[in-house]
Order: structure tokens, then C-alpha cells, then sequence
């Protein structure tokens, strides 16, 4: 993909410009929410009774453990994903939507289920969005920045199956916080939208695996197909 005009000339620099502008986003939410409003977020209780008595060093030191263990672990996890994949028939998009998702959000997850039986709806919703804020604003221009520096590619050029899923995340999302309330019929239907997501990408291969190795050649950019199936419409339509 390096070799591609488009991406070269394009692309690429939109994504070293939004990488360098996406935290500012987050430091900017960070300040909001703690320094200049925090009397929006004060006036739903918690419904707990006593605060946790950490001071701020052990808290610090706690956290610091925790991510050292945990970066630990998904080392480990990717030095042996490879050979999973390839004896289970899986695609890595799959097993992103699926283990690696749920797995580092089990507490998040456990957490928000908790706050929303309690009809703490807003509660919920901010727990189970901070990670995914998190990972968009934060850790992808991080990750972005850092192969900068080291001259190792990461490109955020995903397949439209991806960016399907994506699109559709955030729009539900959006609907769901706009509402501020929900009932067993909406989260019903929100299961059933993450199972035929998982489902898609379960049946829908990676489309490099779709091609042998030493058969076929990889197949061209994804902007290159859409135009390809821009043109085909384009005839059909006259």
C-alpha cells in the first residue's frame, strides 16, 4: 500500500494530521469533565455507599502494576494468535470482535450491566464507552506516532466490512445515549446486532486468506475496488 499514489500522496498525510488532532479531543473531554463541568457529572449519585480510600500514590502504583501484568499477558496473547488462527480456520477480525474484545472488557462490561439495573442509564453507558474513547482517541494515534518514530508501517486503512461495523457502532451508540433510557427490547436488539456482526465477519473471511499463497497475487487497495464497483453501477445505471 506504501506504493500507492493515492494513499502516498493522500491518505497518509490525513492520517498523521488526525492522529496529531485526536488527542487534543481527548484532553479537552478530560478538562471538561473534571475541571470546568463537573457539576453536570455530581448530580447522579452512584448509589453506592462509601468511596474507595486509595490514596493517589498506591492508586498510581496499582495502576502501573496492572498495565505492566496485562501488557505481559498480550504479548503472549500475540505470539500465539497466529498459530490459533490458522489450525481454528479463523480470521483476525473475527477473533478481535469475539475474545480480544470481550475478554480485557470483562469488568467494563460487568460494571455497566451492573449500573443499568440500577437505572444509573447514563452511568452505564459512559462506563461502557470510555475504553472504545479510549482506543480511538488515544492508543490508534499512539500506536500511529510510534511507528512513525520506529519506521515500522501501521496504516489505519481498514476493510469496508470493518468500517461498516464501525459506522453502525457509533450511530447506535449515538441513539442510545440520545434516548437516556432503554428496556429488555432494546438490549435484546443489541444483542442480536453483535451476534450477526460476529456471524459477518465469522463467514466473511479476511480477503488475503481468500487467495493461496503463491496463487493468486494480493488483491489491489480498497479504493481501487470501490471504483471498480463505482463504474460497474454507473453502466449498469445506463
Amino acid at each position: 500500500i506504501d506504493k500507492d499514489d493515492v494513499f502516498t500522496n493522500g491518505v497518509k498525510n490525513l492520517l498523521y494530521l488526525s492522529c496529531g488532532v485526536l488527542p487534543a479531543a481527548y484532553l479537552i473531554g478530560l478538562f471538561f469533565t473534571f475541571k470546568t463541568h463537573t457539576h453536570i457529572f455530581d448530580e447522579e449519585e452512584t448509589g453506592e455507599e462509601g468511596n474507595a480510600e486509595w490514596s493517589i500514590p498506591f492508586s498510581v502504583v496499582v495502576m502501573l502494576v496492572s498495565v505492566t501484568c496485562f501488557g505481559i499477558l498480550a504479548e503472549d496473547l500475540v505470539s500465539i494468535i497466529q498459530s490459533v488462527l490458522e489450525e481454528l480456520g479463523l480470521s483476525q477480525a473475527f477473533l478481535g470482535i469475539t475474545v480480544i474484545a470481550l475478554t480485557p472488557a470483562a469488568t467494563e462490561i460487568a460494571n455497566a450491566i451492573k449500573f443499568a439495573l440500577t437505572g444509573q442509564i447514563s452511568l452505564s453507558v459512559s462506563i461502557g464507552s470510555a475504553s472504545s474513547i479510549q482506543v480511538a482517541l488515544i492508543q490508534m494515534p499512539s500506536l500511529m506516532a510510534i511507528s512513525a518514530i520506529v519506521g515500522s508501517p501501521f496504516h489505519l486503512v481498514f476493510p469496508l466490512m470493518s468500517v461498516f461495523s464501525v459506522i453502525l457502532a457509533v450511530l447506535t451508540f449515538n441513539y442510545i445515549s440520545a434516548e437516556g433510557r432503554t428496556n429488555y427490547f432494546v438490549g435484546s436488539t443489541l444483542v442480536i446486532m453483535y451476534v450477526l456482526l460476529i456471524a459477518s465477519f465469522y463467514f466473511i473471511k479476511d480477503p488475503v486468506k481468500l487467495y493461496p499463497t503463491g496463487s493468486t497475487p494480493t488483491p489491489p487497495p480498497p479504493h481501487h475496488y470501490l471504483q471498480k464497483r463505482f463504474d460497474q453501477m454507473i453502466e449498469h445505471l445506463k
